[in-house]
């Protein structure tokens, strides 16, 4: 049986270490959508246009999360998530895109509503 020092582990602890705080710190999941209504519109029309198949609907989709990207209502990475399934589409794949679609509107979380203002 081999016997490891404790001064081998050092590294691996302080890895796992680093691994678990940047985790932390930065998050992991799907991007997520929020509460802007204006993105949760996008996001039910272009869940229309994957299932239904309808391009004219994903170039729609995709020039509205242009302008509320630009208009900065849309997180760059909810922007790259539509991007993808667009591109996707635009290859003709469109089981992959209904896929990849489906994961992201799965990975969405309510945010709790903000909180009324005025005294209470």
């Amino acid at each position: 049986m081999i016997r490891r020092s404790r001064t081998n582990r050092w590294p691996v602890r302080q890895t796992v270490a680093s691994v678990v705080l940047a985790v932390s710190l930065t998050g992991c999941g799907q991007p997520q959508l929020g509460n802007d209504p204006a993105g949760l519109r996008l996001a039910m029309k272009m869940q229309t246009a994957v299932m239904t198949k309808r391009s004219d609907l994903i170039d729609q989709v995709m020039r509205e999360a242009d302008a509320l990207a630009e208009a900065q209502q849309l997180s760059v990475e909810v922007y790259a998530e539509i991007r993808s399934v667009v591109e996707l589409t635009r290859s003709n794949d469109w089981p992959a895109a209904q896929d990849h679609w489906l994961r992201f509107a799965k990975g969405q979380r309510p945010e709790a509503p903000p909180e009324p203002a005025g005294p209470r």
